[in-house]
């Protein structure tokens, strides 16, 4: 992700930028890319750039879909050292002999991780967003245009097919992290008896995760981690309540920004990822989103994404599962519950003003970080 400067360092690291060309950018003698065009490139001997993938470079023009010449130049990476930008859904090419993977296998679709999550979720509807909750945790909604996304949020082109669809992404550094190290701390590890623990406080304390700064929508590094709220009568469920609340925070904050100019909407969240097993996780994201979370079954929602695109590139119509009847809109392989928000408005408002205030405390406070 944002990998233009990584590409500029590795062609100077490697002596493969060279003469300059007539529009007065350099040149290069080997191609660079992202991981979608080398394991293309290895699987096939084709060189290719998934038009997602290549949105993230910065070197891609949102609204054209192409390498942008201006953009290309500001970060020094040639034109033709990047490989073709092609559709998500295109016949990229066919495996070559002599690998694990028989020879002739079409490669019928690429998708990026978080891409390809969106796409199994909502294959593009409006409304729908997704959030993976792993060891951090990335929120991406569809958007309706390629316009820029507001302050710490991405916008991005989630895949490529008869018609572009945007969307807008948020990444957060410590989710399930935070988890993990509150477990740590009180539980011996175990995550499962942290859940527990925290089911029998209500929420109180704020505790912000900033191990490493903060990530979207702040991008702060200079924030540290703080816990604010306690007093004498503070107890470890407590403590443990406030990590569930610090993720789910998170999730909200990252939303809100993206709404900020009118441009996104979101109407359901999908939530996957290991973290989904919480059923008080997810309650509390569906109340301090004050949206209802659909939590996905399916384990690999983003492996699951691309199989359904190149199953639709081959004019196949993904099936319905028992009890959906939604056709190709049934995109959960397994069993999948809705989440509905119980928290009234006045509470929601006070538990997120209190929540802010503490990030705003964490802020500033690394050496030579600036609030």
């Amino acid at each position: 992700m944002f990998s233009a400067p990584k590409m500029r360092w590795l062609l100077d690291a490697t002596g493969t930028t060279g003469a300059t060309t007539a529009t007065g950018g350099a040149s290069s003698t080997r191609t660079v890319g992202t991981i979608d065009t080398f394991l293309v490139h290895r699987l096939t001997g084709e060189l290719a750039a998934e038009a997602g993938n290549a949105s993230r470079t910065l070197l891609l023009d949102l609204a054209t879909q192409t390498w942008d010449e201006d953009l290309c130049a500001l970060f020094g990476v040639p034109l033709d050292a990047l490989a073709p930008v092609r559709r998500s859904d295109a016949l990229l090419a066919r495996t070559l002999p002599g690998g694990r993977i028989p020879a002739g296998v079409p490669v019928h679709a690429v998708l990026a991780d978080s891409h390809a999550a969106l796409f199994h979720h909502s294959g593009g509807r409006a409304g729908e967003g997704k959030a993976t909750f792993g060891t951090g945790s990335s929120v991406m909604v569809g958007a309706a245009s390629a316009d820029p996304a507001p302050s710490g949020i991405a916008a991005t082109l989630a895949w490529l097919t008869d018609a572009p669809a945007f969307a807008r992404e948020g990444n957060i550094v410590a989710s399930g992290a935070a988890l993990t190290w509150m477990a740590d701390l009180l539980t011996d590890g175990d995550v499962v008896a942290l859940g527990e623990l925290a089911a029998q406080a209500e929420p109180g304390l704020a505790f912000v995760p900033a191990f490493s700064g903060l990530g979207a929508p702040y991008f702060d590094r200079g924030a540290t981690g703080l816990i604010a709220g306690i007093t004498g009568g503070s107890t470890r469920a407590d403590l443990a309540r406030a990590a569930f609340e610090a993720v789910a925070h998170q999730v909200a904050d990252v939303v809100a920004a993206m709404e900020s100019d009118g441009a996104a909407h979101l109407a359901v969240l999908h939530a996957d990822g290991g973290a989904t097993a919480s059923a008080l996780l997810m309650q509390t994201q569906a109340d301090l989103l004050g949206r209802a979370v659909r939590v996905s079954g399916e384990p690999e929602a983003s492996a699951l994404g691309a199989a359904m695109l190149a199953s639709r590139a081959l004019g196949h119509t993904w099936p319905a599962r028992d009890g959906d009847g939604e056709g190709e809109g049934a995109r959960d392989g397994a069993a999948h519950r809705v989440v509905e928000p119980r928290l009234s408005d006045a509470d929601r408002a006070a538990r997120r003003a209190t929540w802010r205030d503490a990030v705003a405390r964490s802020r500033g406070h690394a050496p030579g970080a600036h609030p």
